[in-house]
């Protein structure tokens, strides 16, 4: 009933209170009930025996098309909101920890502490866009912000932004970065913080092709297609690459190309992994050795995919031994010794540094032991862009190869420890079988 009074008294502005008693037809205890209740709750003015709405109760009105007043239902939220600290704007963050893995934006001249001030003017601003983003409202046209009755500074965090690479080939190769995934209306208020990420990006470093590499790559997988595929001018013609290895008769090898730990890439290593263990009934021992030798440069591994890389190579290890445990290993170039390493020491179980010369910091090898791996070459399109080419592979053959050449059980004596997790020494880690290849009869 309140709502309907006060629906007459923004209609009327200002009625006797018998009229209105004598208009809802109520007794006079009742309307004196009535009355005492909306003005003890502020929303009516009594002047003798005029009543009118209080100037607080305008702002429970909302109007519609037709004209006509409705009362409209204020709900109390107590949130908490991120702000970016470069151009300060309201920030959604990830519910998992950020890793150290991943690219940290400078902060520099740059006060941590948001004003209060600030922070209740930035929220007031850019409400609909709060609703849209932190509590995912369809339509946030239809929810007005009432008031904001307090703002307290709370914790500084991280929050991930997330960004990425095209590659196009036509008419020239070239890489195309989209760093932040913004509407077009909001490019102003983003600047600073594109513009940081345009700098920290411009300064990330890949390995730089090489002959060494090469080689390198052609003794681990016994593959000339890489090389075959370089044109006159020098580059590679990622289109006649991925031609001739796409009709391999080898169901146990595929070609893929970019960063390993991209979602494409490990889709298609975990699937080999998962049809070999199962469909072959191959015996998985535990623990069993995930080595990663990462190649040169700065820009591999920042990224949140790494993460949901070793997850999902756990994952397919499971599918054929729930209780099978992966213990990872990063192997890092020893010309990175001093880029930071212990960056990578939340997501592998234990980092070493190779000895110099040991790989081409071109390359790159993601191996499962007795398995299969992922092997990767950095190779050259254009003067400006490279790209990284390979296979990843679960044959027998490749995988004996690969065992062979790699020597992890000597290597590991000789490189230098940086951290461990997993507990396992040389003398006493279990290593799984590796399956021979059997020699194909001619037919």
């Amino acid at each position: 009933m309140d709502e309907f009074v006060l629906r007459t008294l923004k209609l009327t502005e200002s009625i006797p209170a018998k009229r209105l008693a004598a208009y809802f037809g109520f007794s006079e205890a009742e309307a004196e009930t009535v009355i005492s209740d909306l003005v003890a709750r502020g929303l009516l003015s009594v002047d003798g025996d005029n009543l009118s709405l209080h100037a607080s109760a305008h702002e429970h009105f909302r109007g519609v098309d037709e004209g006509a007043p409705r009362v409209v239902e204020i709900d109390t939220w107590v949130d908490r909101v991120w702000f970016d600290l470069i151009s300060r704007n309201m920030m959604v963050p990830e519910r998992a920890r950020p890793l150290r893995n991943l690219i940290d934006l400078p902060s520099e001249n740059i006060s941590r502490d948001v004003p209060i001030a600030f922070a209740r003017r930035a929220f007031e601003e850019n409400f609909a866009e709060y609703l849209r983003k932190v509590r995912r409202v369809n339509n946030p046209d239809r929810i007005g912000l009432y008031s904001v009755s307090e703002v307290q500074q709370d914790r500084f965090g991280f929050v991930v932004v997330k960004g990425w690479e095209d590659l196009l080939v036509d008419p020239e190769p070239k890489l195309r970065a989209h760093l932040l995934d913004i509407e077009v209306d909001d490019l102003t208020r983003y600047l600073p913080l594109t513009s940081a990420m345009t700098d920290a990006y411009r300064r990330l470093k890949g390995p730089e092709p090489s002959n060494a590499a090469l080689e390198d790559f052609q003794r681990l997988v016994g593959d000339t297609s890489v090389v075959e595929a370089h044109h006159k001018k020098g580059g590679l013609d990622l289109g006649s690459w991925l031609s001739t290895n796409a009709g391999a008769l080898n169901r146990e090898r595929r070609a893929i190309f970019g960063a390993s730990y991209l979602v494409r890439n490990i889709d298609v290593f975990t699937s080999l992994v998962t049809e070999k263990l199962i469909s072959k009934a191959v015996s998985v021992s535990s623990p069993l050795q995930l080595v990663w030798f990462r190649p040169g440069g700065t820009v591999w591994g920042t990224s949140s995919d790494l993460q949901d890389a070793l997850f999902k190579i756990r994952g397919a290890v499971r599918a054929a031994n729930p209780q099978a445990v992966v213990h990872s290993k990063l192997v890092i170039p020893q010309i990175l010794r001093r880029d930071n390493p212990f960056r990578f020491n939340r997501l592998f179980d234990d980092g070493y540094i190779a000895p110099a010369g040991y790989l081409s910091p071109g390359l790159e090898i993601m191996y499962l032991e007795g398995v299969g791996a992922i092997v990767l070459v950095v190779t050259s399109m254009a003067p400006t862009v490279t790209v990284s080419v390979g296979f990843a592979l679960v044959d027998d053959a490749g995988v004996q190869r690969i065992h062979k050449a790699l020597e992890w059980q000597n290597l590991r004596k000789s490189a230098d420890k940086l951290w461990t997790k997993s507990g396992d020494n040389a003398e006493d880690e279990i290593v799984p079988e590796i399956p021979r290849a059997e020699p194909e009869e001619d037919s």
